[in-house]
């Protein structure tokens, strides 16, 4: 999980300078500013998610990824979307990547 965010966050950092570029300093600066709150709402709201499907859990082993917190909270078919969408967004990640390397 610390691996996507980190692969994620780091494309992203490639858009900055063209959001202070278009919206101006103040403008980038509120957007910085809101987006990071929006991250630090999303981190503190997986980790009230695995804290409370760890204290309700009927299974013996450990809540350590976005596919077996939502196995737990919301069952199988669940767990199989979210590693189908984390594999999407890394394979977002990578062409983002391809693209500003061609660049």
């Amino acid at each position: 999980a610390m691996n996507l965010a980190k692969a994620i966050c780091g494309a992203g950092s490639f858009a900055l300078p063209h959001v202070f570029l278009q919206q101006g300093v103040l403008g980038g600066t509120i957007a910085l500013t809101l987006c990071a709150g929006l991250a630090s709402f999303t981190v503190q709201s997986l980790a009230t998610s695995q804290w409370l499907a760890k204290g309700t859990s009927s299974q013996s082993k450990a809540i350590v990824s976005y596919v077996s917190l939502a196995e737990e909270a919301l069952g199988p078919k669940a767990g199989v979307a979210v590693f189908i969408l984390t594999i999407a967004a890394s394979l977002g990640v990578c062409s983002t990547y391809l693209v500003f390397v061609g660049q």
